[in-house]
């Protein structure tokens, strides 16, 4: 990710040792480390939020092209897709009409 290497690390060790002290050292690595592991986990939501995303806009243009082609004359691969689709979007519904259902 960065072209940081072993000695440039050693150097900011070092550094933040003279700054900080070593006291208050050990605190400073921990609040470092907290924010390395929240920017790692919020780069992670995004990076899955996209994913999602994109396999919804590829599933929408396969809908659309599946509706100008016409259900018959569909590749095999596009034909499976929309059958996914349309299973996911029954298994979707499944819970709102249970529960209007039991209202």
């Amino acid at each position: 990710m960065f072209d940081i290497g072993f000695w440039e690390l050693v150097l900011v060790a070092l550094i933040a040792l003279i700054v900080l002290g070593p006291e208050r050292m050990p605190g400073a690595a921990r609040t470092l480390g907290r924010w390395v592991r929240t920017l790692k986990g919020m780069a992670h939501q995004v990076r899955t939020e996209l994913e999602r995303e994109l396999e919804a806009h590829e599933l929408n243009e396969a809908m659309k092209k599946a509706d100008q082609l016409g259900m018959d004359k569909l590749p095999e691969d596009l034909a499976k897709t929309v059958d996914e689709m349309k299973r996911s979007a029954q298994e979707l519904d499944r819970p709102f009409k249970d529960k209007d259902k039991h209202e």
